[in-house]
């Protein structure tokens, strides 16, 4: 605990230095709710947020802000839903991928959502969700010396078998699990595989 306060001392300069530069870029520009905004900064440096984080949701509603300027809306009290599917077509449009929009509304979601619970605009605005499709990453093959490195601690042989059939066929654990003796095929090289109830693979 002492080690991760002491870590979080060290790094309030940071934060501070970064908010002063976030305050001092709105000053700068003409955007509707800036003074909304720079008070959500200094809420958000209460909090004790890391700079990533500022720097981050500066990023994300600076350019909202800016997007609803040039949509020609005055002030955030005209903000209406419609206003964030445009925002989120207008970012899509930009070519940014799907993870980056998603990122980009939660950090506008999550400001316009400190505005409502300040009375500052109504509620409605977040009344129907917007679902974007976020592709799901795929699994990362191990490294082989990784592998090597993993192999060079386990001892048993049949764990070693296990780890091995896991990585060169792809199953899962429980389908491995599941695999009897009579389900190999070693002149063939083949591994007898039942996949629920809809049939059987063979794994070579």
């Amino acid at each position: 605990m002492e080690n991760e306060a002491l870590g979080r001392y060290r790094d309030f300069p940071a934060q501070r230095h970064t908010l002063e530069r976030i305050l001092q870029k709105l000053s700068q520009e003409d955007l509707p709710g800036t003074p909304y905004l720079e008070q959500y900064f200094r809420h958000m440096h209460r909090r004790d947020l890391t700079a990533n984080t500022l720097r981050a949701a500066a990023t994300s509603l600076r350019g909202f802000l800016t997007f609803l300027k040039n949509q020609g809306k005055p002030d955030l009290l005209t903000v209406v839903h419609n206003d964030l599917e445009a925002f989120v077509e207008c970012l899509q449009d930009r070519g940014l991928k799907p993870l980056a929009v998603e990122n980009n509304l939660r950090q506008v979601k999550t400001f316009l959502r400190y505005l409502i619970e300040g009375k500052v605009i109504s509620s409605e605005i977040l009344n129907r969700r917007i679902s974007i499709k976020v592709p799901k990453a795929l699994p990362r093959a191990l490294d082989p010396s990784d592998v090597k490195r993993l192999l060079a601690v386990v001892q048993k042989i049949r764990d070693r078998a296990m780890i091995l059939v896991l990585l060169r066929t792809g199953i899962r654990i429980g389908e491995l699990l599941r695999l009897r003796v009579s389900d190999v095929y070693l002149p063939e090289r083949k591994i007898h595989l039942v996949v629920g109830i809809k049939g059987t693979l063979f794994l070579n």
